[in-house]
């Protein structure tokens, strides 16, 4: 078998590859004869079956099995020889030609993309200098001790963290649909949702706007009576609210309970709390500026086939969020998903870049000491223990968060650091 044509483009290969009939013909016989210990047939005892028999069950799927075992050990040998990292089920291949002696094909494959790291020296990413004072513990603590209302009446245009009110109705044509007519609708702009349908047009809007807006729903959409329809949404929006204190202790102050606790002890379960959640958010911060100025700005072409797997992973999940037809309001474009899909591959690629320019390893220990942590902030240790026992993938969850991490250190170690002291409340505000 020889390789009679190469093409490459980006990171796509094009081969022509023959393949000798007779080398053919003796692997299909080869895996026949496997087959025939194998299968059943009514009529013939197991292993007694003829050949010809097992060809008229088998030949076909059999055939299909041979080319791509043979064709896959030649796109191998040519991979090695090149030094070619292909990716994983991104071969394709038709049969183009048959000569008296040989089958043709034409083969594609895609290779990982060589990423040309731009220099890190020049890059500024600003670190945000905060400290927890007194007046921001006093404050949340008098709004837990007051029981004030956390969520305050707003004329200013909608944004990310405000709480909405709406009405909203879908109209298809002329016709109003009954099922999509909803009132008194409560939701939060959330961060993660900015791109959905119904999020992408309130951030801006006002109170008492009406926001009419069209939208086609796809052919595999989940709900069958809207598939490829153009539905017309009514939306009105009754109130908009912000929330009086930074966003993270909204579940913290509706469930603290500070009865039974002294004063010093209230200070320092609060000033705990704050500096956690403060510790996510200057990571965040720092996460989006890495992703802006770094990740961003390292062209490389992106494979076909890892942004499918990902488009298809991600329209699942939304798919199976939006089988009740009142969530089709959060229904999201293919453009937007496709665009979250390329934005989680590049930065995939580039952390697995970082990883082999810097050599990043994960210390056992690490890993060790946050099981450890998990199992003891657990209320029952034990069950929390055998839950880790039988579940590989909460493991991995947390190897990648460590190994993130590390990515992150590497990286801010190579750039500028500009430091910038902030208030904690117009930071986490």
């Amino acid at each position: 078998m020889t390789s009679i044509e190469k093409t490459t483009k980006n990171i796509e290969h094009n081969i022509q590859i023959k393949i000798n009939y007779e080398i053919f013909k003796e692997n299909l016989k080869k895996e026949l004869i496997k087959l025939s210990k194998k299968v059943h047939i009514n009529g013939f005892r197991k292993g007694k079956i003829p050949l010809n028999i097992i060809a008229q069950h088998y030949e076909k799927k059999v055939t299909q099995e041979v080319i791509s075992d043979l064709i896959k050990n030649d796109i191998e040998k040519i991979a090695k020889k090149n030094k070619l990292h292909i990716i994983e089920n991104s071969l394709e291949y038709k049969i183009i030609n048959k000569e008296k002696d040989n089958l043709i094909f034409s083969t594609m494959f895609e290779t990982y993309p060589e990423i040309n790291l731009i220099d890190l020296k020049n890059i500024t990413i600003e670190k945000p200098i905060v400290e927890i004072q007194e007046k921001d513990i006093q404050k949340i603590l008098s709004v837990i001790k007051e029981k004030k209302n956390f969520w305050q009446d707003s004329n200013q245009p909608i944004a990310i963290g405000d709480r909405v009110t709406i009405n909203y109705k879908g109209m298809l044509g002329k016709k109003e649909l009954s099922d999509i007519n909803v009132s008194n609708f409560i939701l939060t702009i959330d961060k993660k949702k900015q791109h959905s349908f119904l999020e992408a047009n309130l951030i801006g809007r006002k109170k008492h706007e009406l926001v009419m807006i069209d939208i086609t729903f796809p052919k595999d959409y989940s709900i069958s009576k809207i598939r490829e329809k153009i539905v017309t949404f009514s939306i009105f929006i009754k109130k908009v609210e912000k929330f009086t204190l930074p966003h993270f202790t909204k579940n913290f102050v509706r469930n603290f309970d500070i009865k039974n606790l002294e004063k010093d002890k209230i200070y320092s379960v609060i000033k705990s709390y704050m500096e956690k959640e403060l510790k996510k958010s200057i990571n965040d911060f720092i996460m989006l500026q890495i992703n802006s100025k770094v990740i961003q700005k390292n062209q490389f072409f992106l494979p076909k086939t890892l942004l499918q797997e990902e488009i298809k992973i991600l329209s699942y999940q939304i798919k199976n969020s939006q089988k009740d037809i009142k969530n089709i309001i959060h229904f999201i474009s293919e453009d937007i998903i496709r665009k979250e899909a390329k934005n989680y591959i590049k930065k995939k690629l580039f952390f697995k870049k970082i990883i082999n320019v810097y050599d990043i390893k994960v210390d056992d220990k690490k890993i060790q000491n946050m099981v450890q942590s998990f199992i003891n902030s657990h209320e029952k240790p034990n069950q929390a223990l055998r839950f880790l026992q039988k579940n590989n993938i909460f493991i991995q969850h947390i190897y990648n968060m460590i190994m993130e991490e590390e990515i992150i250190k590497n990286i801010l170690n190579n750039v500028i650091i500009k430091e910038k002291k902030v208030t904690f409340e117009k930071f986490m505000n």
